[in-house]
């Protein structure tokens, strides 16, 4: 997922490169978000923009949904930090 994210940002700075927009904030944060909506882009270009943006927040969230099973204590991780440590 993580491959797929990065894949699609790229995306993002790509069309924001073809339309000449070199200097602009972040745009996976709020303000670049906000900055991006302000844009004058070709209306396909706006679409693939959104549509871009729209998945990688999907991904995001399928991210850290994982992370939060990956972290939660479960039997095997409890064993493990039970155990004495060698000496």
């Amino acid at each position: 997922m993580i491959e797929d994210r990065n894949r699609l940002k790229n995306r993002v700075h790509a069309i924001l490169a073809k339309n000449g927009i070199i200097d602009y904030p972040n745009p996976f944060t709020k303000k670049g978000r906000e900055h991006l909506e302000n844009l004058d882009l070709p209306e396909i270009d706006k679409e693939l923009l959104n549509a871009n943006l729209s998945i990688i927040d999907r991904i995001n969230k399928e991210i850290k949904k994982i992370d939060r099973i990956i972290r939660k204590p479960n039997r095997i991780t409890m064993l493990y930090y039970s155990q004495p440590s060698p000496e």
